[in-house]
């Protein structure tokens, strides 16, 4: 692990960062961005603001995925990266997302199907390893709801999986992968 300001990260939430930043368009707005460390991983040009309820940055805003002080339509890409499954009202944090943003809206989520869920529900006989996670979100999960709230088009990025003993065979992408990315078309 890396310590950085705002916490340690593996090589595995850089490559998240960096993919993540890969699929940002214009102007982003990054929705419990913890300290901005994204803003770090996009290309020259892109405007970044960051928000969240407990800002770890100098240069991240406070604020919230339940109401977002902006105007409608004024991102290009809207980032809700390891947000989604600490949320009680999933919902109403995708529609805020959807109105500030003009053109998509990308959601990053630990994959319910990854090797350590997986294994997880064989050793602990649950798959939501972490205290803090309420909800496990999937494709049908995060189809349903960007259906419900009126994305136009979901596309899902698979992650890279990691393979327990054979390191050498990481990374490759796959459904198992350990996070899902999900571009949401406004």
């Amino acid at each position: 692990m890396i310590q950085l300001p705002g916490g340690p990260y593996t090589k595995d939430d850089l490559l998240r960062f960096k993919l993540i930043a890969s699929l940002c368009k214009g102007t982003v707005l990054d929705v419990g961005a913890g300290d901005g460390k994204l803003g770090e991983y996009l290309k020259p040009g892109h405007h970044y603001t960051a928000i969240d309820e407990t800002p770890r940055g100098p240069s991240v805003l406070v604020g919230t995925a339940y109401e977002l002080d902006f105007e409608d339509g004024s991102f290009d890409t809207v980032v809700l990266a390891e947000v989604i499954e600490h949320l009680l009202h999933p919902f109403e944090a995708l529609d805020e997302a959807r109105a500030v943003a003009r053109h998509q809206v990308i959601v990053s989520t630990p994959n319910p199907f990854n090797t350590d869920q997986i294994a997880s529900v064989f050793w602990n006989g649950y798959n939501i390893e972490n205290i803090n996670h309420i909800a496990l979100y999937g494709d049908n999960e995060i189809k349903s709801l960007s259906h419900h709230v009126g994305f136009k088009k979901c596309t899902p990025h698979r992650f890279y999986t990691r393979v327990p003993g054979l390191r050498w065979l990481s990374p490759f992408k796959s459904v198992f992968g350990e996070w899902n990315i999900y571009v949401l078309e406004v």
